[in-house]
């Protein structure tokens, strides 16, 4: 189960669907932007929380992708 560590809130990355890989590495942890942005995050700490619990945040559906470090 991925934990992410990071969740963007860069307004212009809030996006109402996800795009094909909202997780990414920051920092040498995972972190997640809806918008999939190579750069230009502004990231804030999520306390370590599932993928499920940041995606349900979002209001996303609730499909987990398996991830591997």
């Amino acid at each position: 189960m991925a934990v992410i560590e990071h969740l963007c809130a860069k307004p212009e990355h809030q996006l109402p669907q996800d795009v094909g890989s909202p997780v990414v590495l920051y920092a040498g942890a995972w972190a997640y932007c809806p918008a999939g942005a190579a750069d230009g995050h502004d990231w804030r700490a999520t306390g370590g929380r599932t993928l499920a619990t940041v995606r349900e945040w979002l209001g996303r559906p609730s499909a987990v992708t398996s991830l591997t470090r």
